[in-house]
């Protein structure tokens, strides 16, 4: 089985567009160990949740998954 890793397909909160929701919760998990609850927060897959991930975010907001 493969598994494909799409940065542009991320969205936090598991819905079709991104939006302010996805920042405020990547933002309140800064800091935080990666665990099987707050991956999707660790957008670049690094292993760590941090000021990167949250600037990943902000710049998809108002995209959409098709």
């Amino acid at each position: 089985m493969t598994v494909a890793f799409c940065q542009k397909a991320i969205c936090i909160a598991s819905k079709k567009c991104k939006n302010s929701s996805d920042v405020s919760l990547t933002k309140a998990q800064a800091g935080q160990p990666v665990s099987g609850s707050n991956f999707r927060e660790d957008v670049n897959a690094n292993g760590l949740i941090n000021s990167v991930d949250i600037a990943l975010v902000e710049s998809e907001v108002g995209t959409a998954l098709p």
